[in-house]
């Protein structure tokens, strides 16, 4: 499990370093160039689904009870103190945000996007960084 966990790290590392290409554009630049508001909407739902499926992991791995929905598995983790509580509470919002881009693609506010673009991008960073000092203590 702790390959398959650091290798999914590596994955999300690799799709936040594609948003932060765009992380300084105007939103007017993404009405302007939809293929790469597109893009970066898939790298946001690529980097959310490799967040998921870590949590459901470790939810497995520690026996958890599964949740059914995605925000209460990163809440799962916080409760659990896997992650950091207040940062677990912040950070599940990006399920939300994942239903939108999967669900409501019709329907998606550019806004949405730049926003999580220029402000959430970190957050992620501090997943992995919580993450990996997880698997740090596991003993296996």
């Amino acid at each position: 499990m702790k390959e398959e966990i650091q290798k999914k790290l590596e994955y999300l590392s690799k799709y936040v370093n594609q948003l932060r290409n765009f992380e300084d554009v105007g939103v007017a630049y993404f009405q302007d160039h939809p293929m790469e508001l597109a893009a970066i909407e898939r790298f946001f739902q690529l980097a959310i689904e490799v967040v998921l499926d870590i949590c459901s992991m470790i939810i497995s791995y520690e026996g958890l009870n599964k949740p059914d929905e995605y925000k209460k598995s990163i809440l799962e983790l916080g409760v659990k103190g896997i992650l950091n509580k207040e940062f677990a509470n912040r950070f599940s919002n990006m399920a939300g945000f994942r239903n939108i881009l999967v669900h409501n693609y019709a329907e998606i506010e550019v806004e949405k996007v730049h926003y999580n673009l220029t402000n959430n991008l970190k957050d992620f960073d501090d997943f992995a960084k919580q993450i990996a000092n997880y698997l740090k203590e596991l003993a296996i």
